[in-house]
């Protein structure tokens, strides 16, 4: 069994102010005073059986939701100290559902560091009473962060096997980070990642781009890189950062085969070169190999293959399971949300973007979702609101505050508007660098069922390979419940069928077994 060092990430304080909470029964509820909470996202690796309990069926989980009371510097290092393969049936939960998905026991813990010190504390906690039954805490230098991992990892397994009776077998490996400083700005980068999206736009590629430079053999590093890279082409061309993504996966790859970020960067490259979304899912499936409990992994899955193919329910069910492991990450049910909408479920749609606003409420595709969603159920001023506080957050000439105008005066009837809208999505598609705004121009006219000008916007659009072209036939299926013609419009088809996106090409997929559960 391998053991990978658990992520963790920034959050903000969710908007209903639950704060971590007392098991024990009748126990009042506490709000935590500490200013930053974190949360950690599990990344569970191993191909071997799953660990043998006694009779008694004990349920462990680790606890996602953990404080840190140190300088702000500081507060990258909390992932890189809290490791190993937690001995437990399931995935990951938090406190505030351990009830409910009926776990006997959760290991948490706490990270506080000054200067070159650093305290990890652990305990484990009863969940029917609510007191802890082993507590440990570890003070070790910064320097030796490596080793301290694989210690705590090596201590806490030890611990479950003794008190819960757990015969589990563990296997250490070393973060291969190299340098002290290259993991923290690798953790740096991550964090920014993961939580700071505004737009469409993902950071954190400054960072680890110094990372690899000191630890030129950090594997993670160079996967995540490249992986930001891939996910920023939504609004830029790909063949404009083609050649650095494969460098960057390359690398990663080299170093290790089975580093999950590079593995769904190369699954990108391949629909590009190829459009073989047989290649593309087998990327998928061994970066999920490698990571089977991964969150991060589990939505760019459903996203990047399922929902892109229109294999709705199969998208939603690994969002789903997304959302569990990590229920406080907006970027799960962000997605989640687009799949809902792209469903006609579009309460429910607007339910996720919510949740996923209350966690950070400037998240990009969250903000976009709940929009469409109020426009779908023509709450027009709800929507215009949003759009409002939308250009507040990511600026007015933004890609897709364009793209919320320009549906939203269509669909509210304001043909003035839309028509100035489209005009200026026109003009900024000739400016250099404007290619971002092609497909806008082809859905307005999928909107107005003008296909043969759509065909034109979007055919620019995939020439200058710009990922957003990959929603023509979700955002189509969804219109062609209300104008049955224009998905099966033939010249629609030709455009999707370079895509393999095309009737007859899904058709073939699925009788094939594409989309079966084993291959």
């Amino acid at each position: 069994m391998y053991c990978y060092a658990l992520r963790m990430q920034r959050t903000r304080s969710l908007r209903d102010g639950n704060s971590l909470r007392s098991l024990a029964p009748g126990r009042r509820q506490r709000r935590s005073t500490d200013k930053d909470h974190f949360r950690v996202a599990h990344r569970f690796t191993g191909h071997t059986t799953q660990p043998h309990l006694h009779q008694n069926d004990t349920k462990t989980r680790l606890h996602p939701g953990c404080k840190c009371r140190h300088n702000r510097d500081g507060r990258y290092h909390q992932d890189s100290t809290t490791r190993g393969e937690p001995v437990s049936v399931g995935g990951s939960t938090s406190l505030f559902e351990s009830e409910q998905l009926n776990v006997t026991h959760i290991l948490e813990g706490s990270v506080r560091k000054s200067s070159t010190k650093i305290r990890i504390t652990t305990r484990l906690v009863d969940v029917a009473s609510g007191y802890q039954i082993w507590a440990e805490t570890f003070d070790r230098r910064t320097e030796d962060i490596f080793k301290v991992q694989e210690g705590i990892a090596q201590a806490v397994v030890e611990a479950l096997k003794i008190k819960l009776g757990v015969d589990h077998q563990f296997t250490v490996t070393r973060t291969p980070a190299g340098e002290l400083n290259a993991y923290e700005l690798f953790l740096r980068g991550r964090l920014k990642y993961q939580s700071e999206q505004r737009g469409m736009t993902y950071s954190g590629i400054e960072e680890l781009e110094q990372a690899v430079k000191i630890a030129p053999n950090f594997p993670d590093a160079h996967g995540l890189k490249a992986y930001i890279q891939s996910m920023n082409s939504i609004t830029l061309p790909y063949g404009s950062i083609e050649f650095t993504i494969e460098k960057s996966y390359r690398a990663a790859l080299t170093i290790n085969p089975f580093q999950e970020e590079a593995l769904m960067a190369k699954a990108i490259a391949v629909r590009w070169q190829s459009w073989d979304w047989r290649k593309v899912r087998s990327m998928f499936e061994r970066a999920l190999a490698a990571a089977p409990n991964c969150p991060h992994v589990l939505t760019q899955f459903a996203c990047r293959f399922y929902r892109d193919l229109c294999e709705f329910h199969k998208a939603q069910e690994l969002l789903e399971k997304a959302v569990t492991l990590d229920p406080i990450n907006a970027g799960p049910r962000a997605s989640l949300s687009f799949v809902l909408r792209y469903q006609g479920r579009y309460e429910a749609a607007l339910n996720e973007a919510e949740k996923a606003i209350s966690i950070n409420p400037t998240h990009g595709y969250a903000n976009l979702s709940k929009i469409f969603s109020l426009i779908s159920l023509r709450e027009f001023s709800q929507a215009s609101e949003m759009i409002k506080r939308m250009e507040r957050i990511a600026g007015v000439g933004d890609t897709q505050l364009l793209n919320c105008s320009s549906r939203f005066y269509l669909i509210s009837g304001d043909a003035a508007k839309a028509n100035q809208t489209l005009k200026e999505i026109i003009r900024l598609s000739q400016q250099t660098h404007g290619e971002q705004f092609m497909p806008l121009a082809g859905w307005f006219y999928m909107i107005q069922g003008d296909v043969e000008q759509a065909v034109f916007w979007l055919e620019k659009s995939f020439e200058h390979r710009i990922s957003q072209v990959l929603n023509t036939r979700p955002f189509a299926q969804i219109l062609s419940d209300k104008q049955c013609s224009l998905l099966n419009n033939p010249l629609l088809q030709t455009f999707l069928r370079k895509m393999n996106l095309d009737d007859q090409s899904l058709s073939h997929y699925r009788q094939s077994g594409l989309f079966d559960e084993t291959q």
